[in-house]
C-alpha cells in the first residue's frame, strides 16, 4: 500500500534564523492513519502542519501527496485532500464547525462531507434569517 502523503527530507527555515526550524523530515501517511503531533514551543508542529496544507513552503526536501508532487500542486488543489483541525478552530479548515463536526467530517468520505457542509450552511442560514 502506497501512502497518502509522503515527506522527503523536508527542511523548513525562516531567514531570521541561523539553524532550520525542521531538519531532514521524513513521514509516510497511511489511509485511516489518525496523526496527533506533540511537541515543546517552537519544536515544528506548526510549521510541519503549514507546510502540509501549503500555507509554507519548504525549503528543501520532497513532499507527495497521492504520490503527485506538492511542488505542482495549487493551494487549493491541496485543501481539496488535506484539512487541518488546530487547538483554535479559527484557523481550521472548517472554521465554523465544532470540534466534533470537524472531526465526523474528516473521517467520512468526500460525497459526505459535501452533504454535511451543505446542511450546516442551510442550518446557519436558518439560525440568521430568524434572528
Amino acid at each position: 500500500m502506497k501512502p497518502l502523503l509522503q515527506l522527503k527530507n523536508v527542511v523548513f527555515r525562516v531567514p531570521s534564523l541561523t539553524n532550520p526550524i525542521l531538519k531532514n523530515v521524513s513521514l509516510d501517511i497511511y489511509e485511516e492513519d489518525f496523526i496527533v503531533l506533540l511537541g515543546h514551543n517552537g519544536s515544528g508542529k506548526s510549521s510541519l502542519i503549514k507546510m502540509i496544507n501549503k500555507s509554507e513552503n519548504l525549503s528543501s526536501g520532497k513532499m507527495f501527496i497521492e504520490n503527485q508532487d506538492y511542488a505542482f500542486l495549487s493551494h487549493s488543489q491541496v485543501n481539496q485532500r488535506v484539512s487541518t483541525l488546530t487547538e483554535d478552530l479559527s484557523q481550521s479548515t472548517f472554521s465554523k464547525l465544532t470540534v466534533y463536526e470537524n472531526c465526523k467530517l474528516a473521517s467520512s468520505g468526500p460525497l459526505i462531507k459535501e452533504q454535511e457542509l451543505k446542511k450546516k450552511e442551510e442550518e446557519e442560514e436558518e439560525v440568521e434569517e430568524g434572528v
